[in-house]
């Protein structure tokens, strides 16, 4: 079973993350860019190595938060143990049960946790 404090990485946030890296990378060291399908090319000599660097630093940003301890997955579902109300995370962030205070468990899983609430 998971637990709920698991670090969780965003895929997402992963892969946007190195794209960005890659991309402030390729614009910093190259000032030209050249479409083989278009007819133009952008000159970015001027101001190339400042794009590059905020591009690049947006993509560490965004590697570095995919990483990031206590990332939850907002769409989860708990269920309480004692009056078997199921609420999503984002109603409940602090997991207590808002009716009967009650440290709330996650729904995936709880019924062969309690087979005892199983029939009822």
């Amino acid at each position: 079973m998971k637990s709920l404090r698991e670090k969780r990485v965003n895929v997402l946030t992963l892969l946007g993350g190195v794209v960005n890296t890659c991309l402030g990378y390729q614009i910093a060291t190259t000032p030209q860019w050249c479409d083989a399908h278009w007819p133009f090319c952008w000159d970015w000599s001027s101001y190339n190595i400042p794009l590059g660097i905020i591009v690049a630093s947006i993509g560490l940003f965004m590697f570095i938060m995919a990483f990031r301890k206590g990332q939850r997955d907002y769409a989860e579902v708990f269920i309480c143990p004692k009056c078997e109300t199921a609420l999503p995370f984002a109603e409940v962030p602090n997991e207590i049960c808002p009716k009967c205070q009650t440290e709330l468990e996650p729904l995936e899983g709880f019924y062969e946790r309690h087979p005892e609430l199983k029939d009822k």
